[in-house]
């Protein structure tokens, strides 16, 4: 099973990740896949792997830019 998560913040040397049930787990952050920032959605294999989900990470970010510039039309 892929579980989806998306990085909520650095703490010391982990990520903060938020998992869909809305619960939180820490990951070390040599970890992490290159290109990993704050808002970056991962998957997490059930073998431990985890991989960057670069589509729904973009497809995200355009998301919350084009709110963010409807609130100065």
């Amino acid at each position: 099973m892929i579980e989806k998560l998306i990085i909520d913040r650095f703490e010391g040397g982990f990520a903060v990740c938020e998992k869909d049930d809305l619960s939180f787990i820490d990951i070390p952050v040599e970890r992490l896949p290159r290109g990993a920032a704050e808002g970056s959605f991962l998957f997490l294999d059930a073998d431990g792997s985890i991989s960057l989900d670069e589509a729904g990470t973009r497809l995200q970010r355009k998301r919350i830019q084009d709110k963010f510039n409807s609130l100065f039309k």
